[in-house]
Order: structure tokens, then sequence, then C-alpha cells
């Protein structure tokens, strides 16, 4: 989700029919219904995407650039979107068109056939494009895996060659590791967080910093990154967000699984010199309850997909709360300190929306609008029935 200076909300996703997978985005009035100016009737289906693997595509993320074009992230599938091949940047006007003097007729496909995949989009203060998620290579621990991967692209859409071999940077930080965020740092250096999962059996949250020339940055972590485990009594956690303040302090979001059916909304704060903050929440991180009688199976780990600095320092945080097999869109709201913010949502600091007709909700996105509101973007449905796409604006 992005927010434009008027007011209006941008979103990204897909639909997924027995015919095709097909990337879609939306724009929505201040009041929250469709856009009739954008698209058609407020919506843009994407281009016809084809790869060895099929034809397809995915949206994962949206971004906005000063002059009111629409950049979108998300990976090129096949019919059913179970296949990756690619890791796809497109680009649009400010009424839903194609950008026809982006990449190829509007589109960028970077990766395929090494299986890239894309999840995240970042805007550099130069008007470069970040785009991150894994593409499957080889490197230590032994054989071809899915690894890190960031892209750097001109304002014009081409491979920047000053970023990385050819405008790509495979990192070499595991196995089955992925980026699932990226952000501008300060100095031109890049910022992602996302998982790492060496053994297939234990998975632990890692960010890491680029050099502006696309390498690890040694003054960053332990070469470059840092991979914790946040789990409590358990095997599971990863970030799934980023935020970087004027300070060039890092804030990444995410989840952790817990013993006795529980899990973690976890915020943890780096300082601008890569190194554990220890002024924010309980030395550096903060843990919100985020699951009670989490039964797992093939649900994602509850917790905070998506991250946002409000006014005065705030940090809201947007993910999913499940209590059994109840799912509701969540939000937590913490002080510059770390600690929840009373009066917001409720006496605990986090605003759950109750859904009729149990229905189950989760957000995935999260964007500030220019009022202070809070815009979420995700889906909702009822229990075993399709999903629908899901907007909710809250009140700062």
């Amino acid at each position: 989700a992005a927010a434009q200076p008027d007011g209006r909300a941008v979103v990204v996703g897909q639909t997924v029919s027995r015919s095709h997978t097909q990337l879609l985005l939306a724009r929505f009035s201040v009041n929250g219904t469709l856009d009739r100016s954008f698209g058609r009737g407020g919506i843009v289906a994407g281009p016809s995407v084809t790869t060895s693997r099929g034809t397809g595509s995915i949206g994962r993320a949206v971004a906005l650039q000063p002059d009111g074009r629409i950049v979108v992230v998300g990976t090129a599938t096949n019919r059913d979107g179970s296949a990756r091949d690619g890791l796809l940047i497109e680009r649009y006007d400010s009424h839903g068109r194609l950008d026809r003097s982006f990449g190829r007729g509007g589109v960028v496909n970077l990766l395929a056939g090494s299986f890239g995949d894309g999840y995240a989009v970042a805007m550099t203060t130069r008007g470069e494009i970040l785009a991150a998620g894994s593409s499957d290579a080889a490197g230590s621990g032994h054989g071809v895996y899915p690894r890190a991967a960031v892209a750097r692209l001109t304002p014009g859409g081409a491979p920047d060659r000053g970023f990385g071999p050819g405008g790509v940077a495979v990192l070499d930080l595991g196995p089955f590791s992925t980026v699932r965020a990226v952000a501008a740092g300060t100095g031109g250096k890049v910022v992602v967080a996302g998982s790492d999962s060496p053994d297939l059996r234990t998975t632990s949250a890692l960010v890491a910093r680029l050099t502006a020339a696309g390498r690890l940055d040694p003054g960053f972590g332990v070469g470059g990154a840092y991979v914790h485990q946040y789990a409590v009594h358990a095997s599971y956690s990863s970030f799934q967000s980023l935020a970087v303040d004027r300070a060039g302090r890092i804030l990444a979001g995410g989840a952790a699984a817990g013993s006795g059916e529980r899990a973690y909304a976890i915020v943890t704060r780096f300082t601008s010199a890569g190194t554990v903050d220890r002024s924010f929440g309980s030395d550096g991180s903060v843990y919100a309850l985020s699951a009670i009688h989490f039964l797992g199976g093939e649900t994602a780990i509850p917790g905070v997909t998506a991250l946002a600095r409000a006014r005065g320092g705030d940090v809201l945080a947007a993910g999913a709360s499940v209590n059994g097999v109840a799912t509701q869109l969540a939000v937590w709201r913490f002080s510059s300190r770390g600690r929840p913010v009373a009066g917001f949502g409720s006496r605990s600091g986090v605003a759950r929306l109750r859904l009729p007709q149990h229905r189950n909700g989760e957000a995935a996105a999260e964007a500030l609008a220019p009022d202070g509101s809070v815009i979420v973007a995700g889906d909702e449905s009822p229990p075993g029935k399709l999903q629908s796409g899901l907007v909710v604006r809250l009140a700062g």
C-alpha cells in the first residue's frame, strides 16, 4: 500500500482464478470508494508476463515517485501462481496506464531462469528503484538454493551497472535466505530484512546492509548482516518489514513463534552503526502477543507484516492477531522508546478489526496518510471460502 499526497490510497495484489493469476493495482479515494479516474473503474490488471514457467504475475509491493508514477514489484509466475520465475518490476503513470518508457513496454523482469522472486520496493532520494526478493544461486553451504537478492534500477528502468554485478546483487547469506523488505539508507546504502533457514528446521530473522555499490557493508552486524533467533522456546522468527528514520536508525518488524501455542509480533531497532539499539523496548526489541491457541499448520506465524513511522516518532506495526481459528487484522502502536501507546485501540496499544459474519482478516501492507491516519491493506474471508481484498483506514 502507498498513500498519495492528496490522501488517495494505492494498493497492489493479485487475483487468482482457474484460468490465470494476474497482478492487480487499485486506487481508492479518500472516502474509501474506488477512484474511477484510475484504470478501469479504479482497478488496473497487469499485463501478461510469460516466461519458460508459464504466464502469470503476482503483485507484492508498491511505491510512488514524486511525479505521481507508480512502481510495482512482484513475481513472474505461472497460471496457478505456484511458480516463481523472475523479480518483476512494472511502472504505471498516475492514471494507471503502463509507462512504456520504462523497461520493455513498462515491464522489467530480472532473474528469470534462476527462480527470481520479488517481495519489496523502495525509492532512493535520487529516483533510483530498489527491488528485492530472492534468486536461486550457488554459495557457501554448497549447492544451488534460494538466496537473498537486491536490484537497483535507474529512473528509466535499466539495471544500474554501478550496483552489484550488472545491477543485481545476490547475497551469500546462507541457503534458503530471502528478503521481504528493503529501504534506502543514508549515504546511498541499502537496508534489507527477511529470514534465513539454512537447515530448513530453524528459521531466523535477518537484517543486512549493502554499500552504495551493492556489497555487504562490513560496518554492519557481522560481515554486513545481523541474524538472530527471536523465537521464545521455539525455532521460527523472521522480519517482514522495515523503516529507516532520518538519523539512520533501522526498525525491523516481524513475527516469532512461542511455546504453548503462542506467537509474538516483534519490532527491533538498530542504530545507524548497525548495532542493536538497547534503548528501544526491552534490550532493543518489543514483543507483543499476536496469537494464542495457535494451531499452525500451513498458516504463517502471525505478527508484523508492515511498519510505518507516525508523527512524533511513534511506530505503527500492522499484521495479524490469531485466537484459535479466528484471525483479525491488527495494528500495534509503540512509542519511540518501544512502549505500547495506551489509548490506541485497546488499553494495551493494539487495534483489532472485528469483521462481520465470522470473517478472518489480516494486514499485508501499511501506509501513513498525510493527515496522520493509517491505511492498511490485506485480505479477508469467511472460514473455508474465497478471499477478498481489504483496505482499511484507521484514525491516527
